[in-house]
């Protein structure tokens, strides 16, 4: 499916540096959640299959945005420590998918779309689930 948050719609580089650690990149989407996802309406929630990050919801519609946040550690470039950043960047995309379709199980009726964000990319959407 196609994604309703702007292919252009990003947070700043700055913005994004700034952050240390996951509740920071938590903090940064909750003070500028990804139009039109403008209402924040899960926060660190139970699901069948672990605890997902965030759940955004488009005002006066029945469409919601899972998102699964993941610091990845930037400043080591060798060769383990790129293998590593890959391999935590794959997990929070599995993550994202996974808690994506357990809102939608949750919420038959909803369009859920799903996306990760890192202090690396920013808002990546992956897809969605009509």
């Amino acid at each position: 499916g196609i994604s309703s948050v702007p292919s252009h719609y990003s947070y700043g580089r700055r913005q994004l540096d700034s952050a240390t650690n996951e509740d920071d990149l938590h903090s940064i989407l909750i003070s500028s959640p990804p139009p039109p996802f403008t209402k924040l309406v899960a926060h660190e929630w139970r699901s069948r299959s672990g605890r997902g990050d965030l759940v955004f919801k488009q005002p006066g519609k029945d469409k919601h945005l899972v998102v699964e946040a993941k610091y990845l550690k930037q400043r080591a470039t060798s060769k383990e420590a790129r293998k590593v950043r890959r391999l935590r960047s794959d997990k929070v995309v599995e993550q994202a998918q996974r808690y994506g379709r357990d809102w939608k199980h949750m919420h038959p009726s909803s369009t859920v779309e799903f996306a990760t964000f890192t202090n690396v990319d920013g808002l990546t959407t992956l897809g969605s689930l009509p």
